[in-house]
């Protein structure tokens, strides 16, 4: 996504949003708004831990997301490169020529017409922690990424989306549970993605267990919940309360939180606590190895996720390591012994499978 800020200086390009490496694009002209206003909405957005990055030089273009701010212009003379903007487009042209320009102008056209910001000096406080919010929830927004190829998934969704049963007002926490590489993980995000429409506020917190053995562990974890579900400043008396501050959040509003690879019930006491801090209609999903970490004050749906059956990890092995969905008749026997050391793990199948892709012969 891109926060535009246009001033009349200039003209303000559109780089692409990217997510490897900065979560905002924070793109400007004019060197009076890299001090102002510019300068305050990055260190706001930095604050609530948004990766941003300040200058457009050596972007490449990607999926477009612009959020314009009007810095003392009027939008239809940016839409219209009207007043200060018609004297440096007709300079432009006399460098760069009519067909470069051309696109620059259908650019700023459709910037002036998208729905923005209009600076206003003596609400810049209150425009900023708009577009922080903004910023943050399209952020939210973003589903969490499943692989490509999966088999049995959309049944075990099924299953347990009826025990989450969205249409009920009623506080729900599914524990699913089962063996490493089983698709615990899988499953999660596949029902994080099918209920985030549902919900204002919703956290994907991965690596639970990784983290909480790290440095802060549990404090951490809470802060990372707090800052995904709070589009408001927490104050650092807060935060250094989590607990009081999940309960203030998770009590007001509808949430989804997902947390995944928890093996301690400190965890859950720390982040999730039990049923009674939440909101009406919220729903929680814990994943384990350990049914044990599981309590019943808190967890009241369980779901065990099985290996998966023998032609269910055939066709898994067959597209990772061929490319289709079954084996060829030369690669079959080979195959249904492989599947007997897998024990119908999907990981165990992917890894076997993807080792084995550039092999074509019996031997290798």
């Amino acid at each position: 996504m891109a926060v535009e800020v246009d001033d009349a200086d200039g003209v303000s390009s559109n780089p692409g949003g990217f997510r490897l490496r900065w979560d905002v694009v924070l793109s400007f002209r004019g060197e009076d708004t890299r001090k102002t206003i510019t300068k305050n909405i990055y260190e706001a957005l930095e604050k609530h831990g948004v990766r941003v990055f300040r200058d457009d030089d050596g972007l490449n273009r990607g999926d477009e997301m612009i959020l314009p701010v009007f810095y003392q212009v009027d939008p239809s003379d940016v839409q219209r490169q009207r007043d200060p903007f018609a004297k440096h487009f007709r300079a432009h042209e006399q460098v760069y020529g009519n067909a470069v320009v051309s696109r620059w102008r259908s650019a700023m056209a459709k910037v002036g017409s998208t729905a923005g910001y209009i600076f206003n000096a003596s609400k810049e406080a209150e425009l900023i922690q708009l577009l922080v919010k903004t910023v943050l929830t399209e952020m939210n927004k973003t589903p969490v990424g499943l692989d490509a190829y999966t088999v049995g998934l959309d049944s075990r969704v099924e299953d347990v989306m009826r025990l989450l049963d969205v249409r009920s007002n009623s506080i729900r926490v599914v524990g699913i549970h089962g063996m490493g590489g089983v698709g615990k993980t899988t499953l999660a995000k596949a029902l994080f993605n099918s209920l985030v429409s549902y919900f204002e506020c919703h956290s994907f917190i991965s690596n639970v267990r990784e983290i909480s053995a790290g440095h802060e562990g549990l404090v951490s974890l809470q802060n990372k919940l707090i800052g995904s579900l709070s589009s408001n400043t927490i104050s650092v008396n807060e935060l250094n309360n989590g607990i009081s501050a999940i309960k203030a959040i998770v009590y007001q509003k509808q949430v989804l939180i997902v947390l995944d690879d928890v093996d301690n019930v400190n965890q859950l006491n720390a982040l999730v606590g039990n049923r009674q801090w939440f909101y009406e209609g919220s729903r929680i999903i814990v994943t384990t190895r350990d049914r044990e970490v599981l309590p019943n004050h808190l967890v009241n749906e369980l779901y065990e996720v099985r290996e998966l059956q023998f032609s269910q990890a055939l066709q898994l092995f067959s597209y990772h390591a061929l490319r289709r969905e079954t084996p060829t008749d030369t690669f079959l026997t080979l195959s249904e012994k492989i599947m007997s050391l897998t024990g119908g793990l999907p990981l165990a199948l992917e890894v076997f499978g993807s080792y084995l892709f550039d092999k074509r012969r019996i031997e290798e």
